[in-house]
């Protein structure tokens, strides 16, 4: 596979057919038979049949050892990887708001009273206070602010530390999970060596609630961070 991997072989997945977050069966189960020399997959970005791909590179099809089919498709790996990609994302998203919000204190003339360091510290979460040390650093020696006419700035400006936190924190909490699955062995049953001794234990590791939950709870806060955009643009 990872010979593939490194010729620009992917495997082709379905993006419908897993079984809820009880392990990631389909979409490996499709990963994994390209190795049998069946199915299609992407060389380079195109589409083409495995079997052309490893007659290209001179390789064979592989023959399973025992466990071997069972551990390749028996996991978390779809669920994870896609969360991965999607955090790595999300977080770009979230720095680069901070920069557009503070370009838009300066458009508006708005008030730089709400980023004062003695209001987040008397609610003190992390993120919060991130976000209004960012903006404050975006915004030093700005000239342009504080000039409107309005009593106070519009929410989505005036409580930017506050709901970019919300947001920024899910984000938090889903790469600590999805952190902690990537670092995780997730296959079924586990082998444990004692003194030359092997154990089979069956357990449930390739269920993935946690990952589930972290990326529902992303997907939210990511719709929540497309409103706030919409209303501050």
């Amino acid at each position: 596979m990872i010979i593939l991997y490194n010729n620009g072989i992917t495997p082709l997945l379905p993006e419908q057919g897993s079984l809820g977050a009880s392990g990631d069966l389909i979409p490996l189960a499709h990963s994994a038979l390209m190795l049998l020399g069946e199915g299609n997959v992407y060389d380079n970005g195109k589409i083409k049949k495995v079997a052309d791909v490893l007659k290209k590179l001179g390789m064979k099809k592989h023959s399973f050892l025992p466990k071997e089919a069972l551990s390749l498709i028996n996991g978390t790996e779809v669920t994870t990887s896609r969360g991965a990609f999607a955090l790595s994302g999300s977080r770009t998203l979230i720095y680069s708001a901070v920069r557009t919000t503070a370009a838009l204190f300066e458009v508006l003339g708005a008030s730089k009273s709400c980023l004062d360091e003695r209001i987040h510290d008397l609610k003190p979460h992390a993120g919060q206070k991130i976000v209004a040390g960012l903006l404050r650093k975006h915004l030093s020696g700005s000239k342009l602010c504080d000039n409107s006419r309005k009593v106070q700035d519009s929410y989505v400006i005036r409580c930017a530390p506050q709901i970019d936190r919300a947001i920024f924190g899910r984000i938090e909490d889903a790469v600590k999970t999805i952190e902690t699955e990537m670092n995780s062995v997730t296959d079924n049953p586990l082998f444990f060596y004692k003194k030359n001794e092997a154990q089979a234990v069956s357990g449930g590791n390739f269920h993935a609630q946690s990952a589930a939950f972290a990326l529902d709870s992303l997907g939210i806060a990511l719709v929540a961070f497309g409103r706030v955009s919409e209303r501050r643009i």
